[in-house]
């Protein structure tokens, strides 16, 4: 069996799905047409917390225009119960450790590498998750010609995630 997965991008400025933002504090308005079930497609590999982190800040200082991340998501509390259920999205998915006391008081911090076979790319992802569990922020790093996607990706998971 063979999918084809098409990546679409349209104007939906009335009706925005999700606001991304770059750290060029440019804004991207865009809706993907992409399977529910696009974690499938996302091939985690296995890494630990410190190889995360350094190749999170390496790519960071490499693609600061391709770093994206969502608005504030209201987490469906039909979905997220426990903060490892942020494993469904892959059970390779880490919990990251906060350097900073306040910072590991107030939030959970996810993150996971993967890639697309059938794209060939490989993205960063990271999540931020308020420790009741009500609010998170999803952020990618990815190559700069695959920035449609890696914004398609997050908005995706979002959708998948939000309270509606």
């Amino acid at each position: 069996m063979v999918f084809q997965v098409y990546l679409s991008q349209f104007d939906i400025s009335p009706n925005k799905l999700f606001t991304i933002s770059s750290k060029s504090n440019e804004v991207r308005e865009q809706l993907a047409l992409l399977p529910l079930f696009i974690h499938r497609f996302l091939e985690f590999k296995k890494i630990d917390s410190s190889a995360f982190r350094s190749k999170w800040n390496q790519w960071k200082r490499l693609y600061p225009d391709s770093t994206f991340k969502t608005e504030d998501i209201a987490l469906n509390p039909n979905i997220i119960v426990h903060p490892h259920d942020f494993r469904k999205i892959s059970d390779k998915l880490i919990e990251i450790p906060f350097k900073n006391g306040w910072k590991k008081a107030k939030y959970i911090k996810f993150g996971g590498i993967f890639n697309i076979e059938f794209l060939g790319a490989e993205y960063i992802l990271r999540i931020f998750v308020d420790r009741g569990l009500t609010n998170a922020v999803i952020q990618i790093i990815c190559y700069p010609s695959k920035e449609a996607i890696g914004i398609s990706i997050i908005n995706q998971l979002a959708f998948l995630l939000q309270d509606i």
